[in-house]
């Protein structure tokens, strides 16, 4: 749908007139350049993601070399030098228009919200902390960013949850935090068995390497959680820190043995970011892990009866859900 608008609705007219051309002219192109098109589409359209519009590309591709020919079919309909300049100034004018429509669509120079949360993530986080984690592109691949290119808390060891699942991860994970790996050596010894066997299409037991990445991620807690803070992201499905109590820490829940029950006075007190002037999927569901993450923290303050501190979270959850709403409508 977006297509029109970004080659300013005239060079998608000029880009059928092109298509045209090569149907007439050379009738193997087109067919290549149709099939390109289609099979972009088709294969985009499987997926449900906010970042959906790169799958795309291709397809923006095929109709900008439609447009090249569109571009000759309109040269070739006049032999006038005359009319010729015009049709120069008038590509010369949509290109032109292109950048003023879709400027405003593209820019993100004043966009800081990734940037600001994976902040406020780290806030969270204690000296040495370890926090286990799947928001790539909210936080992950940010805070890779933040810590190896501005040397942005370096202490801070971060686990992909998902990529647990991808033996070449654990050799980037033994580089950074060598510990790590050799603490949970045997665990990990054992679901590397299995994850060899899936990602070579040899047979595997579904129950055992489930069972055995469970195990894994367990051991990443239960090994270092007495001599560093252990946190995960609210994303992190329940099954894999269910035998800890999760206590909500800013933006993340802090790991505990199962059996510490007592009340952890959390640090939160609010999270400093910038509401852009307009939200897309991308930007809203970032700001709902701020409202989420308020919500958490009151629900906690509220079953040890700290009903005060807990109401004030409250309220700020349910204004930045408010604003995430409207957007959503």
């Amino acid at each position: 749908e977006t297509l029109p608008t970004e080659f300013a609705y005239i060079g998608a007219v000029i880009g059928f007139f092109g298509c045209w051309k090569l149907f007439r002219e050379s009738k193997r192109v087109f067919i290549f350049t149709v099939l390109l098109f289609i099979g972009c589409v088709l294969f985009a359209s499987f997926y449900d993601i906010h970042d959906i519009e790169t799958y795309f590309l291709l397809a923006y591709l095929t109709v900008g070399i439609w447009m090249a020919f569109g571009v000759r079919f309109f040269f070739e309909l006049s032999e006038n030098m005359q009319i010729k300049k015009l049709m120069i100034a008038g590509i010369f004018a949509l290109i032109v228009s292109t950048g003023f429509i879709n400027y405003g669509k593209v820019d993100e120079s004043k966009m800081s919200l990734v940037e600001e949360y994976s902040k406020v993530m780290f806030s969270s986080i204690e000296e040495n902390g370890i926090v286990l984690s799947f928001q790539w592109d909210y936080f992950v691949s940010a805070a890779y960013y933040l810590q190896h290119v501005e040397g942005y808390r370096p202490d801070v060891v971060i686990i992909d949850k998902e990529l647990l699942r991808r033996t070449w991860y654990y050799q980037q994970l033994r580089n950074q935090n060598p510990w790590l790996i050799d603490q949970s050596k045997s665990e990990l010894d054992e679901f590397m068995k299995e994850l060899i066997r899936f990602e070579n299409d040899l047979p595997y037991d579904p129950r055992n390497i489930e069972f055995r990445y469970t195990s894994l991620i367990h051991s990443f807690v239960e090994k270092n959680w007495n001599s560093r803070p252990v946190y995960c992201s609210p994303e992190i499905e329940q099954q894999y820190v269910n035998v800890f109590q999760k206590v909500p820490t800013g933006l993340v829940f802090r790991l505990y043995p199962g059996n510490d029950k007592e009340f952890h006075q959390s640090t939160t007190r609010d999270f400093s970011f910038t509401i852009p002037h307009s939200l897309d999927k991308y930007s809203s569901g970032l700001l709902s892990f701020y409202a989420q993450a308020y919500m958490n923290n009151g629900m906690y303050l509220q079953y040890y009866q700290r009903q005060n501190e807990a109401a004030q979270f409250f309220q700020k959850g349910n204004e930045i859900q408010s604003i995430v709403n409207k957007t959503v409508k």
